[in-house]
């Protein structure tokens, strides 16, 4: 099923982050889980753009039921006017579960860069 909802684009060369709730879903995050995710212009691009970790801070668990994907200006200072598509799986403990999603945002080009 696809769902929209409003979230802030991704302005390359500027911090981007958004929460995503799994509150109406049997998912849950126990201290310590751990994910990756990776982000690609399309679904099918063999080119990575950026890849998100745990480790490196680009998905935090945040609660339970709630994680974090960060992306930093550093990352998307070069990228143009495109589509970005990021998914994340958890992938702690031997475990290797997608979480059933795909986000779909825009990234522009800002005004104001290079400072």
């Amino acid at each position: 099923m696809l769902q929209k909802f409003k979230g802030q684009i991704i302005t390359a060369g500027y911090d981007w982050a958004i929460q995503v709730s799994f509150a109406n879903s049997p998912i849950t995050f126990p201290a310590g889980a751990t994910f990756i995710a990776q982000v690609r212009k399309d679904p099918n691009a063999e080119t990575v753009l950026a890849t998100l970790t745990t480790a490196n801070g680009g998905v935090i668990r945040i609660s339970d039921k709630v994680i974090q994907i960060r992306l930093s200006g550093s990352i998307t200072n070069d990228w143009p006017d495109r589509t970005a598509y990021i998914d994340v799986v958890r992938n702690d403990g031997g475990l290797k579960q997608h979480l059933g999603f795909i986000l779909k945002v825009p990234v522009r080009r800002a005004i104001t860069r290079g400072i």
